[in-house]
């Protein structure tokens, strides 16, 4: 369901060494889903972290360690994760999709256990306009509705990680790597384990001079360093 598609413009790289402390929603007037073009465009001077559509599909933008420019409050922006909400230019209609209901829910309960937030606080759940209150956004977004969904998700065993498919793609393969590498030692592990064991029991027949052992140990090649 998610896809990154980083822009190069209108963000912030870093924090200036603040890490998110919560979530800014908002809503976007547009019938198109994606947000990319819109955010790299030098004249727009915003962006949002993410962006989350009618059809249940989200979007990435800017990392969560860097800066979106979204609330209009630069110190906000530093301690925030922007997200971004498609009403197909009917930003008062709360009745939106089950489907953006249940992304929106879930990439937050995602953002609760990553950086560890208070799962009992859904304060952190904030509306844009308690920021700037001259704006209505997030409009009739049912933000009470996320923030129940979340709820429910952090306080269950639903509570399944959710990455974007970049970076769930990325995660599987360094996972496949490492365990790759752990076969590999445990297989190196087991024959030095057997040569050991075969070397006891031929020491406790007598069967080997010290001179034959010491022969029988420069023929075991093994990459010791495993140990």
């Amino acid at each position: 369901k998610g896809k990154e598609k980083y822009i190069q413009n209108n963000f912030t790289p870093g924090r200036n060494g603040y890490k998110p402390e919560f979530v800014v929603m908002h809503t976007y007037g547009g019938k198109g889903e994606s947000l990319y073009n819109w955010f790299n465009k030098n004249s727009t001077q915003s962006s949002a972290h993410y962006a989350v559509f009618l059809n249940g599909d989200f979007e990435q933008y800017v990392k969560d360690e860097d800066t979106s420019w979204n609330a209009g409050i630069w110190d906000i922006n530093l301690k925030c994760i922007g997200i971004e909400h498609q009403d197909n230019n009917n930003p008062d209609d709360s009745v939106r999709t089950n489907e953006l209901y249940e992304t929106s829910a879930q990439l937050i309960a995602d953002l609760y256990r990553r950086f560890q937030w208070d799962i009992e606080d859904l304060g952190l759940i904030k509306k844009h306009n308690e920021f700037v209150s001259d704006r209505p956004c997030p409009s009739g977004l049912d933000v009470d509705r996320i923030r129940r969904r979340v709820y429910e998700i952090t306080h269950s065993s639903e509570n399944i990680i959710f990455y974007p498919q970049n970076e769930m793609a990325s995660l599987k393969k360094a996972l496949e790597r490492q365990g790759q590498e752990l076969l590999e030692k445990g297989n190196e592990i087991t024959k030095l384990q057997n040569t050991i064991d075969t070397l006891n029991q031929v020491i406790r027949d007598n069967k080997l001079t010290i001179s034959d052992l010491n022969d029988q140990l420069n023929k075991t090649k093994l990459d010791l360093k495993v140990c």
